[in-house]
């Protein structure tokens, strides 16, 4: 048939665009964090906030900075990646940080005992009893102590 490599390429086209709207529209959906939560609430009601953005506030415990991890040819090596628990008066939640290709960013990262409001994206097991649940920090902004 003259002319149906073009239409298959095309067709192609089309389908990655529509993805690629899709993926944009879901992205853009979950972005905008709702109001800040307890973890306590959120943990009660897990399956409702997951892949949603919640604003949490809380201390840092127990952060585990991991080493340069190799990737790919874009980025080279994935720098500040870490995991912590952050703990309100509430409950704790696991939560982990991927990280940047730009090495000063390990610098950044919080320390134990640092007061933050964070936002992030909630993900809960499926199929496993009790539920699991933990986030993937998207932002982070440390609360100033007031005592320094």
């Amino acid at each position: 048939m003259p002319g149906g490599s073009t239409w298959v390429r095309r067709s192609r086209l089309r389908s990655v665009l529509l993805l690629v709207f899709v993926l944009s529209e879901c992205i853009l959906s979950t972005s905008g964090a709702t109001e800040q939560l307890s973890i306590q609430t959120l943990l009660a009601q897990a399956p409702s906030y997951g892949v949603r953005v919640v604003t949490l506030r809380g201390v840092i415990k127990d952060i585990q900075a991991m080493p340069p991890i190799p990737m790919g040819s874009r980025c080279r090596l994935l720098y500040g990646h870490a995991t912590f628990v952050l703990e309100d008066d509430t409950g704790s939640l696991p939560v982990g940080v991927y990280g940047s290709c730009v090495p000063e960013v390990a610098a950044f990262l919080p320390k134990d005992g640092d007061q933050v409001v964070l936002n992030a994206v909630i993900f809960t097991s499926k199929g496993e009893v009790p539920v699991r649940v933990w986030g993937q920090a998207t932002e982070i902004r440390l609360i100033p102590d007031a005592t320094k």
